[in-house]
């Protein structure tokens, strides 16, 4: 069982549960001479496609002989995606814009920027999976190329 005690000395609170919380809360609260507390019952399922991007910023310059890779490690409980279930988009004002196709190595998504390496490819880019028809879209990872020299 999970307890929980949260305190707050006046307005509303929120409280996030993670999967790992599943089972029983005991919310808390102290007002002005008062106590309170009730048991919460926390459920849910697990996500059946978890998409987690290896950083969050990435910065590469024009040029430059080194990687610049953007990738993302995707698991499902729903079946095994692949290179062609997985898309990178380059997002324009929030919404999914440009896409191009990533390579797979095991659980790992991977966009590469090699003769593309241009500092009108900086942006926010996402990954969107499909597995079995349905649609997973991972938080967006900032790629900012710095022009040469």
């Amino acid at each position: 069982d999970i307890k929980h005690q949260h305190q707050k000395s006046r307005g509303s609170s929120g409280i996030n549960a993670e999967y790992g919380d599943k089972g029983t809360c005991t919310c808390s609260a102290e007002g002005q001479g008062t106590t309170d507390s009730v048991d919460i019952q926390v459920g849910g399922v697990e996500n059946e496609v978890t998409i987690t991007p290896k950083v969050t910023e990435l910065t590469c310059k024009q040029g430059d002989a080194s990687r610049c890779v953007i990738e993302f490690d995707v698991t499902s409980t729903i079946g095994d995606p692949g290179a062609n279930d997985v898309k990178f988009w380059k997002l324009k004002d929030g919404e999914l814009d440009e896409k191009s196709s990533s390579s797979k190595e095991g659980n790992t998504f991977s966009r590469v920027f090699g003769q593309w390496k241009k500092p009108s490819r900086s942006g926010q880019y996402v990954v969107v999976v499909t597995v079995k028809g349905k649609t997973y879209q991972s938080e967006p990872v900032t790629l900012t190329v710095l022009p040469k020299d």
